[in-house]
């Protein structure tokens, strides 16, 4: 699989007990028929129970008019944690907010858009 560092929303962040807040990533004004997918993969993850990740949407790169246009919660453990379709209402930009329930000890996420599921990772 090749990846576009253009489209990483979270390059292996820290996970603790705080939210960890990813860059901005200009999908433009509409998703398109293409079908876009957000991966989320959690390494070496311990202590915490769950993350939870939010899909944030802004006009602007600041996102300063931010708004979360979807939620999801997965229990913590090695590997892909979450793989799903970029919902369609997005504005311009696009980051991800990922808050841990409970305290992580140790581990990092990551995150990036691709077209079309990702097999096989």
């Amino acid at each position: 699989m090749i990846l576009d560092k253009e489209l990483d929303l979270l390059d292996k962040k820290a996970v603790t007990n705080a939210a960890v807040t990813g860059d901005a990533v200009k999908l433009g004004k509409t998703v398109s028929t293409n079908p876009c997918v957000i991966v989320v993969s959690g390494d070496g993850l311990t202590g915490g129970t769950a993350l939870t990740v939010a899909v944030e949407t802004a006009d602007n790169a600041d996102m300063t008019d931010a708004e979360t246009v979807a939620t999801f919660t997965r229990k913590a453990g090695e590997g892909i944690l979450l793989q799903t379709g970029i919902p369609f209402d997005v504005k311009e930009y696009v980051r991800l907010k990922v808050t841990p329930t409970g305290t992580f000890t140790a581990g990092t996420v990551s995150a990036y858009a691709a077209y079309g599921p990702q097999l096989g990772i």
